[in-house]
């Protein structure tokens, strides 16, 4: 199944995580569309190095080889998406063992 999949005994799988990163994203989408949300202001996002790789994973799109290629974040790190012209990218500090995304 790989470990994508793999449910830990009394724990989670990464795709179990990955449904709760989406039901996240589509509330926080619900709350900027219903003008809850000053779009010059900043979204902070503090959780575990997991559910922030799975929110990269969902919120770029990536298949699991690529989720796989980003590099283990640590305890505290700041992983920082920067807006550019109206679209999202990850801090190239942060990005990739390999440069595949």
């Amino acid at each position: 199944l790989g470990h994508f999949f793999y449910r830990f005994l009394c724990g989670e799988s990464g795709a179990d995580v990955y449904d709760r990163v989406s039901l996240f994203l589509d509330s926080l989408f619900r709350e900027m569309d219903n003008g809850h949300h000053d779009s010059t202001k900043n979204i902070l996002i503090v959780s575990h190095e997991l559910f922030i790789r799975l929110f990269l994973m969902r919120y770029f799109r990536w298949t699991v080889d690529q989720l796989n290629s980003l590099k283990v974040l640590d305890n505290c790190e700041i992983c920082e998406l920067i807006k550019k012209d109206g679209v999202y990218t990850l801090n190239e500090d942060k990005r990739l063992l390999t440069q595949s995304l």
